[in-house]
């Protein structure tokens, strides 16, 4: 449904400037104004996240100690098996693979 309204919308605004200025502008706006919603969709994704992240910096300067404690107690665990995960992986790469058969 949110699709056929949108192809409606383009066609109104493309009919509305080939009706002011002709066939190659109405073209010109049919092919833009969708390139020019994703651009602006993209720019308010990152707008949006830049403000989560303001967010997120603020509570935590006003968190208090023993949160901010807890919380850089999970980074650090985290970080480790992070750190487990990339072991295994490499230990996986550098094995022989003449001991290994294909599935």
């Amino acid at each position: 449904m949110g699709a056929a309204v949108y192809a409606v919308w383009l066609l109104l605004i493309a009919g509305a400037i080939a009706a002011a200025f002709g066939a190659i502008p109405a073209l010109a706006v049919a092919v833009l104004m969708p390139l020019a919603a994703i651009a602006g969709l993209f720019a308010i994704e990152r707008e949006t996240a830049v403000l989560d992240t303001v967010r997120s910096w603020m509570l935590l300067r006003h968190a208090r100690h023993h949160s901010r404690a807890r919380l850089k107690e999970t980074r650090t665990e985290l970080a480790a098996v992070l750190d487990e995960i990339y072991e295994w992986l490499s230990a996986e790469t550098r094995a022989p693979a003449d001991g290994r058969t294909p599935n």
